[in-house]
């Protein structure tokens, strides 16, 4: 049975974890653009304050459920699985927001390549890569209209109708 100096101690380390909210809340304001952080700061607030809620009830229920004198199986590891298993579920939709991250270096090389002055550093999130595509999209109509004023301007065969008709 741990003493009370343990348990200050292991209090005392969890005061670390909580540093990780004022990072998580940097780097979740620098996806989106600044119309968009409020929402997606309250948001993780939200969700933030409900799972310091639920988590201790599912988690003390699930230990109690799996270690009470009648359980069915004795596994007083089930909190540790099931916190494993969300950590996984996090883990793959962060390895799927990475490759979008990629698809939006792509895009900002793209821009750059096409004359565009694009930073990959600078295209975060969602919106930023919307806007990165209108962009791409602007430049390629500018450039097939300035195609088709250059084939209609240009062309060989506008004074040789009437030649090739005689």
């Amino acid at each position: 049975m741990p003493n009370k100096q343990f348990m200050f101690l292991l209090a005392g380390l969890q005061g670390f974890g909580m540093m990780s909210y004022p990072t998580s809340n940097v780097v979740l304001s620098r996806c989106v653009g600044a119309e968009e952080q409020g929402a997606v700061l309250s948001m993780s607030g939200g969700i933030r304050s409900l799972t310091q809620g639920m988590a201790p009830v599912l988690f003390n229920g699930l230990f109690a459920y799996f270690t009470w004198g009648d359980a069915v199986v004795f596994f007083p590891q089930a909190p540790f699985c099931l916190s494993a298993l969300f950590m996984a579920i996090a883990i793959f939709f962060c390895l799927r927001m990475e490759r979008r991250h990629a698809a939006a270096a792509a895009i900002a090389a793209a821009v750059a390549g096409a004359g565009g002055a694009a930073d990959t550093d600078m295209i975060d999130g969602p919106s930023q890569q919307r806007q990165v595509q209108l962009r791409i999209d602007a430049e390629k109509a500018a450039e097939d209209e300035e195609d088709e004023e250059i084939q209609y301007d240009e062309s060989p065969f506008v004074g040789q109708v009437n030649t090739l008709q005689a």
